[in-house]
């Protein structure tokens, strides 16, 4: 499998809610000041499982809405 090098930041592409997700992760990482990187992690994964669960949610709401 070849891999496409990258020589210039005009070819990284970033999505464009990316600096909005991790201004809200930094906020809650620096609300819950976690000591140790285990607790940063452990953290990290929780916060993260959350944020999947509830646009998830989100997701299945829309969809059963527009089913009425």
């Amino acid at each position: 499998m070849e891999v496409e090098r990258i020589f210039s930041a005009e070819q990284i592409a970033v999505h464009p809610d990316l600096a909005k997700i991790i201004r809200e992760y930094t906020k809650a990482v620096i609300r819950k000041a976690p000591i140790g990187t285990d607790e940063i992690v452990d953290f990290s994964t929780d916060y993260f499982k959350k944020k999947v669960d509830e646009d998830n949610a989100m997701r299945l709401a829309a969809l059963t809405a527009g089913e009425d």
